[in-house]
């Protein structure tokens, strides 16, 4: 007859519960272990659904866990192991082994946390640099910036230059829309003062034409600016503008290595132009030959 079929005593506390019968964990503690083919006499149960009962044995009937050599150096071996692999390579920080750990390993590559996230910052900087040397090598790459009515309207002014600084594109157009209070606090310009210039729909063919000619087209602050572009396209019924184009601002962040916890990205470093489309493409460029310049073996900031 299984224990199954036998009623087994039970316990709904740990006081109540025998001093001679033991749980298994607690059995090892003591270096003993229930003998071949001995049965459960007794369990302890919980009130909560989502304890587990517990097996108890009667201590008396148990033999001592004895282990081989063998069993012992696999233990010992499996011990160096998992010391290993939640110990940090670089600093030696230990991840320790806890009620909750349950194979959690919070390392990345061998690093703890702290390790690798300045691995991985300096790599991203070391990457920014890189990528703005090999950027002012290219040939075709133009930088453009542009100034709104507001911060969701048109176009009001445009600039593009070539990397050697060379103005090919610089105009205020006319709006359609009016200029926000807080635009015109930014850059300075009136409605008045666009009272003589031509329309966007007007200068459009001269701005695709010079747009599509471009290898690639650096905007800081790319989201804005070319968000910008195409709902300037919709309002006066222009073909899309589609050009190649990247983020200076975001490379430019990588660059400076400032984390954002909050923001989990980099955070974005202001461009200390004039707020003038002509004066912002040139302070970009500026930012761009800062990056190119720098070394990479500077530690993170």
């Amino acid at each position: 007859m299984t224990d199954q079929a036998t009623k087994l005593a039970t316990y709904s506390n740990w006081e109540s519960v025998p001093s001679h019968l033991k749980t298994r964990s607690a059995l090892k503690k003591m270096g003993l272990r229930p003998r071949r083919g001995q049965k459960r006499v007794a369990i302890k149960t919980h009130w909560h659904w989502k304890t587990p009962d517990y097996d108890l044995y009667d201590l008396n009937r148990c033999v001592p866990n004895i282990i081989s050599d063998k069993q012992r150096a696999a233990l010992d071996k499996a011990k160096q192991q998992s010391l290993e692999s939640r110990t940090c390579h670089r600093c030696g920080w230990v991840q320790e082994l806890s009620r909750h750990y349950r194979g959690k390993q919070y390392l990345q590559g061998g690093h703890c946390p702290n390790c690798w996230d300045d691995i991985r910052r300096k790599s991203d900087r070391a990457e920014a640099i890189e990528w703005a040397g090999e950027t002012l090598k290219q040939e075709g790459v133009l930088i453009l910036d542009s100034e709104t009515t507001d911060f969701e309207g048109e176009i009001i002014e445009l600039a593009v230059i070539n990397l050697q600084g060379e103005t090919l594109y610089n105009r205020r157009f006319k709006p359609s829309l009016e200029i926000h209070p807080g635009a015109t606090a930014a850059h300075g310009i009136k409605a008045e003062d666009l009272a003589n210039e031509p329309t966007f729909e007007s200068e459009y063919a001269a701005i695709r034409d010079l747009l599509a000619s471009a290898k690639l087209v650096l905007i800081y602050n790319a989201d804005f600016d070319y968000h910008a572009l195409l709902r300037t396209c919709r309002l006066y019924n222009c073909e899309t503008l589609i050009f190649e184009h990247d983020c200076l601002m975001e490379w430019y962040a990588a660059y400076c290595n400032q984390w954002s916890y909050h923001h989990r990205s980099y955070r974005w470093q202001p461009l200390n132009g004039d707020h003038s489309a002509l004066g912002d493409c040139r302070a970009a460029l500026a930012v761009l030959k800062e990056m190119s310049e720098a070394d990479k073996e500077d530690s993170v900031r």
